[in-house]
């Protein structure tokens, strides 16, 4: 009997001594991730998972952990482990709703953000109407050929500056060698973020990076910087960033300003704080505009509108003057940082609810004192993801970091340059109202669905430039008052495309069932035997030939045969056809698979991922494969060639591809389903 009351004991005090010891390492990841030791906190919080699988508790704090490190997907993925929208704090499943925002799934944060408005209706619908913009500035036009710089790392690249002919800029990088000067020995270490300095060219070389800082001076920490016209002063950010998590927080006071004397090469001494650094908050991305008489930056300082507000402070009779609050028009209740001032246009980031998702570039002009609307700079300068830091380089093209899906490292730094849509070169010809396009334009008339003509309007601009402008054929082209009307958006059908085989010019066997004259045929027209394989639709000039197949050889076709007659087909007979006639659809398997209930199992259904449609396939670039996920399978509907990453194993791996396909360019790319060979769109209602 004593013997079983000890083992009881033991089972009891061990039981005890591991719930301890998992509080205790739930304290221990805590204060980790209160004191932004990110990497150990997630270790923690994922080692105590691995114990308690169901600890709600845990399973937040470790999203949070994810979330602060912008490593989305991961978070989300906690997020829908632990959130009970009902239950849950507020401030939680708005930073859920907030980080599906910022992966572009627009969609599923309406859903959340509509769960809230039985408890806040106000802040329901600001949220709702933010995605709606969201969804709305996807839709435009690109207005920047956008490109990654050569110079990034699978670090965090960020806040590039032009200093002559040259590239400054902060980096996480590990990859380069710092010379010891005390020693003359190379070694590698990560100092965290230093400044480096590149040549500003299209393509460079890693051995043309260089450090801008000397060894005897202080390089970690500093930067970004920014230098004034005559490259004698610099102002930088002295800060305490971590390697990819997110740039600010409203409680940061972490960040301060320093001035310092520009010497050889753009590296600087003689640095001194700016005199009104706080201990208690953080200023920071400074910008030295007039040469150096004023300075924008950025402060979550007592007195603002809320969050990181830019403030400008003017060098006069020899000393910095109290900061002024830029006011509404340019601040808000959100987060305003890295403040670039050019003549008289002033570009900042914001993460105000009405942006793609996470910060934006917007630009403002000011007239005597007064500050314009703020403006969204557009798709492509700006992602789902964080796009900040804005600048100029010496040829006068922008410069801006992102965190956005598709890039090298956790943030990388980019190049834009402006471009002019087929509209605005048309318009900026300054042609008077014409009657046809001679001159500007080919057009070319197509049928590519039962009921919708279209005009493809094609320009001699490069490959690159290049995009199809769909004009539906029902309008005039010039209306009652002779404007050009342009529709750039075209939703084509998933119904009725064939993917391309291996060999798709390669010949196959096919049973013709029927030959319609004055039909297209419907698929309840031919049910009996829809069983028996794939019924397609091959429209002729005369003619819609209904073909049930394909089949390898013409054995397998004779035995399909026999059951067809037997079905009542006495006419149907075998023919063969290719996969790659511009005439073809599929005629059944449509409608929507269930995007909830669906659980994402290869077996059956595969999630894949529609980048674009395109009449001419030569319009697709390959090269921007490189740069996403997936492998690159064709379909064809009509005219139309689809183009289509596959090879994903669940929903949430063929969205974060979806995103990476936005963020290159695919503004159209969604997941769609390989039911069995029959595309199909998700039901997302």
């Amino acid at each position: 009997m004593n013997y079983i009351k000890f083992i009881l004991l033991l089972v009891l005090s061990v039981s005890f001594l591991t719930q301890s010891q998992a509080q205790k390492d739930i304290r221990k990841a805590d204060k980790q991730l209160e004191l932004r030791a990110y990497d150990l906190a997630i270790k923690n919080y994922k080692s105590h998972l691995d114990q308690n699988p169901d600890n709600t508790y845990a399973q937040l704090q470790l999203a949070e952990a994810y979330r602060r490190t912008n490593a989305l997907i991961k978070s989300v993925f906690w997020y829908e482990k632990a959130i009970d929208v009902g239950s849950t704090e507020m401030d939680i499943v708005l930073n859920y709703a907030n980080s599906l925002k910022k992966l572009g799934l627009y969609e599923k944060a309406q859903n959340i953000y509509s769960a809230i408005s039985d408890i806040d209706a106000s802040l329901s619908n600001i949220h709702l109407s933010g995605c709606e913009a969201a969804i709305e500035l996807l839709k435009a036009d690109d207005k920047y050929d956008v490109n990654p710089f050569d110079g990034n790392s699978e670090n965090s690249d960020f806040g590039a500056v032009a200093y002559g002919e040259q590239i400054i800029f902060s980096s996480f990088r590990t990859d380069l060698k710092r010379q010891n000067e005390k020693k003359n020995l190379s070694y590698i270490k990560n100092y965290g973020n230093q400044l480096f300095i590149a040549p500003n060219k299209e393509t460079i070389d890693i051995s043309e990076l260089g450090f801008l800082r000397s060894d005897f001076k202080e390089v970690k920490g500093i930067g970004p910087v920014s230098y004034s016209k005559d490259g004698k002063k610099v102002a930088y950010t002295k800060n305490n960033l971590t390697d990819g998590a997110i740039s600010v927080e409203d409680d940061d006071n972490n960040f301060s300003i320093f001035l310092a004397t520009v010497g050889e090469e753009g590296d600087f001494s003689d640095d001194i704080p700016l005199p009104f650094n706080e201990i208690d908050y953080s200023y920071a991305f400074p910008h030295l505009a007039f040469n150096g008489s004023a300075l924008y930056f950025s402060s979550n300082k007592e007195g603002g509108h809320g969050g990181f507000d830019i403030y400008v402070s003017y060098f006069k009779n020899g000393t910095w003057n109290t900061p002024e609050n830029l006011g509404p028009k340019i601040n808000s209740s959100n987060n305003e940082i890295t403040p670039f001032l050019n003549n008289d246009l002033l570009y900042f980031s914001t993460d105000n609810v009405n942006g793609l998702g996470g910060y934006d570039n917007y630009l403002s002009q000011v007239t005597n004192g007064n500050w314009s609307d703020p403006e969204n700079l557009g798709k492509g300068i700006n992602s789902p993801g964080d796009d900040y830091y804005l600048n100029l380089d010496s040829d006068g093209n922008f410069l801006f970091s992102s965190n956005r899906l598709g890039g090298r490292g956790k943030d990388d730094i980019y190049t834009a340059i402006k471009t002019i849509s087929l509209a605005d070169e048309i318009f900026a010809q300054n042609i008077p109202p014409v009657t046809n396009l001679d001159g500007l334009v080919a057009a070319k008339t197509e049928i590519i669905s039962d009921d919708l003509p279209t005009t493809e309007l094609v320009t001699n601009v490069s490959d690159s430039e290049a995009k199809i402008t769909r004009v539906n054929a029902s309008v005039d082209m010039f209306g009652e008052d002779n404007e050009f009307k342009l529709y750039d958006h075209f939703e084509l059908s998933l119904k009725g495309a064939i993917k391309k085989g291996d060999n798709p010019t390669q010949e196959r066997f096919f049973i013709q069932i029927a030959s319609l004259k004055k039909s297209k045929g419907q698929i309840g027209d031919f049910s009996n035997i829809s069983s028996y394989g794939k019924l397609y639709r091959f429209v002729m000039d005369r003619s819609t030939k209904i073909r049930l197949g394909s089949f390898d050889n013409k054995i397998a076709a004779d035995m399909i045969l026999e059951k067809v007659k037997r079905q009542g087909y006495r006419d149907a007979f075998i023919t063969k056809a290719t996969l790659s006639e511009a005439n073809i659809e599929l005629l059944n398997g449509e409608g929507f698979v269930d995007y909830y209930t669906n659980s994402g199992e290869t077996s059956g259904p595969q999630y894949k991922v529609r980048l674009a449609s395109y009449s001419d396939e030569t319009w697709f670039d390959v090269n921007e494969l490189q740069f996403l996920d997936g492998e690159l399978e064709q379909w064809t509907k009509g005219y139309w060639h689809i183009f289509i990453l596959s090879g994903f194993e669940s929903i949430k791996e063929a969205e974060a591809a979806q995103i990476k396909a936005i963020n290159r360019g695919f503004t159209e790319a969604e997941v769609v389903i390989d039911d069995r060979g029959v595309l199909k769109k998700l039901n997302k209602q």
